[in-house]
């Protein structure tokens, strides 16, 4: 007669753990494995997306600003003008100071001058798109940064800045600019809708939001 054996026994007479009590250490070890996993990935990736964002906005928005340039010197070449709406004209132009015509330079040594300092600017702003908190922050510095890359390109390329938006009410011409100018005012716009829900907190306007 075979001696008897407790359910917590096998058959080779080893000691068994109940499942019933296993299986749940088990689970809070499986869980815990995976979240070890798990926290590190999102961390990872936490910290790739904002910068990925920067990057794919900054050189999309300076092959758009190229691409436009190049096509415009090939339609408006010989002082063609062509009408797009009631007050802008695609008209070329070329502009020898920063956005707006700001600050010419017309010998080698200003424009050498003026690509350091808007190089030098472009990748301050660069930097405080890699570093802003907030998306909507982030999203207008980087517009920003890429009207800034696409300007200093060009002049390094081509010693100006291409222009051919042509912006004039009542035969009046106001200025003539180019898209790389368009994200830069964009992106100061995004900027200041960052900043109006601090502001209206502050000041106590009705209806302002908290951060």
């Amino acid at each position: 007669m075979s001696p008897s054996r407790s359910p917590i026994h096998g058959l080779d007479g080893q000691s068994r753990a109940h499942p019933s009590h296993d299986a749940p250490r088990s689970a809070e070890v499986t869980g815990a494995v995976k979240d070890r996993w798990r926290e590190p990935a999102t961390v990872a990736l936490n910290r790739i997306f904002p910068v990925a964002t920067v990057v794919a906005v900054v050189a999309v928005t300076a092959a758009i600003d190229l691409v436009t340039k190049v096509v415009a010197m090939e339609l408006l070449a010989g002082g063609v003008a062509r009408n797009l709406m009631p007050m802008l004209d695609l008209s070329l132009a070329f502009n020898r100071g920063i956005s707006f015509s700001l600050f010419q330079a017309h010998d080698p040594a200003s424009i050498l001058v003026l690509l350091g300092i808007q190089s030098a600017l472009a990748c301050l702003v660069i930097w405080w798109a890699l570093n802003a908190t907030e998306a909507l922050r982030r999203y207008g510095f980087s517009a920003i940064a890429g009207g800034a890359v696409a300007n200093v390109l060009d002049r390094f390329i081509n010693g100006t800045v291409t222009d051919f938006l042509d912006l004039h009410t009542a035969g009046i011409r106001w200025f003539t600019f180019n898209l790389a100018d368009v994200w830069i005012s964009a992106g100061v716009v995004l900027l200041i809708l960052d900043a109006l829900p601090v502001w209206f907190h502050r000041t106590g306007v009705p209806g302002g939001l908290t951060r």
